[in-house]
């Protein structure tokens, strides 16, 4: 009679993924979420030096009257730069994290109506160049509803795409190597007698 004997093992331990420090939140939160504000933040910022918005696409050049207006006040920047204060305005990304719950983002203080408009296409007062409800050239340098219905903002390569599939790759990398043990023993020895 022969004895054969049966020890699983397993190298890999998903206990570490509960722990609210270093867990799958904390590692999807630090490898997606942060990644993507980041990245939208940088965009938005790009979209004031540049000259093109968070698509890309060179910003549609301004009226004649606007130019004018401009050039006459002495502001010589790009296309969406008059003052500067809208640049200026965007803050720091700020991240919170309270009981297991992670959140992150970045402000923009818009001083007044006049940039809105441009996200909308529509002014919303009346002024010396056009009336309320009329039609006006959109610049995006900002992220709307529309970039965010459907995730299109995930999903599109000139918006985030590449910086969500990168964060994806991460995470998964982070998770392997967090769960990733030496061999040991999965439960008792089993010994056959046949």
């Amino acid at each position: 009679m022969e004895t054969i004997k049966i020890q699983t093992f397993k190298n890999f331990d998903l206990q570490k993924l509960k722990n609210p420090d270093s867990g799958f939140d904390y590692i999807a939160y630090s490898k997606i979420i942060i990644s993507l504000i980041d990245a939208a933040q940088r965009k938005v910022k790009r979209s004031f030096k540049s000259g093109k918005d968070i698509l890309g696409k060179r910003y549609i050049p301004l009226t004649t009257p606007s130019a004018a207006e401009k050039k006459e006040a002495g502001f010589t920047g790009p296309i969406m730069v008059r003052t500067g204060r809208l640049s200026q305005s965007i803050g720091k990304m700020k991240t919170k994290k309270s009981r297991n719950k992670f959140s992150a983002g970045f402000s923009v203080e818009v001083p007044d109506s006049y940039h809105i408009k441009h996200l909308t296409g529509v002014y919303d007062k009346d002024n010396r160049f056009k009336k309320k409800g009329a039609k006006i050239a959109i610049r995006k340098w900002f992220f709307t509803d529309e970039e965010i219905e459907g995730n299109k903002i995930l999903k599109e390569k000139k918006l985030l795409k590449k910086t969500f599939d990168k964060g994806i790759k991460d995470l998964k990398e982070k998770i392997l190597s967090e769960v990733k043990t030496e061999f040991r023993k999965l439960g008792k020895e089993i010994t056959i007698k046949i």
